[in-house]
């Protein structure tokens, strides 16, 4: 109730405005939490956060072209933001089935946050994509 009270009252607020979508999205209201990104990537165009998270938002409803619009955006923003590279990836991997794009934004992940909170997901994630790109020969 305080996060929406603060983005409503203060509506040029890109850090209200963030603080407001990230616990709508953590409530699993979707909708709402897109909204709230998206005016903060309005209000600070430059911030690469509202636009990777509303780009996964918008994956997650199943536009993978949007959502790459959006993380592309992100990267472009800001390429060292290691939260676009990995929603990149996997929107490359589960919505374009493009395992080398995807290969190799989870491994940019890797590089610009090697303790991040994804950590252990990539690399899993790539380790189960060098087993199924490999083929033995009999």
């Amino acid at each position: 109730a305080e996060l929406a009270r603060a983005a409503r009252t203060r509506p040029e607020d890109a850090a209200a405005q963030l603080a407001y979508a990230s616990a709508l999205m953590d409530a699993g209201s979707f909708v709402d939490a897109l909204k709230a990104f998206d005016t903060a990537a309005r209000i600070d165009p430059a911030n690469p956060v509202p636009k990777a998270y509303g780009g996964w938002i918008v994956f997650l409803a199943g536009l993978t072209d949007k959502a790459l619009a959006r993380l592309d955006a992100a990267v472009a923003a800001d390429p060292s933001y290691p939260d676009a590279h990995f929603f990149r990836g996997m929107v490359l991997l589960r919505g374009r089935r493009d395992q080398p794009g995807a290969e190799a934004e989870l491994r940019e992940y890797l590089r610009l946050a090697p303790d991040g909170p994804e950590r252990d997901q990539v690399r899993a994630l790539l380790a189960d994509l060098a087993t199924s790109s490999t083929t033995t020969v009999p």
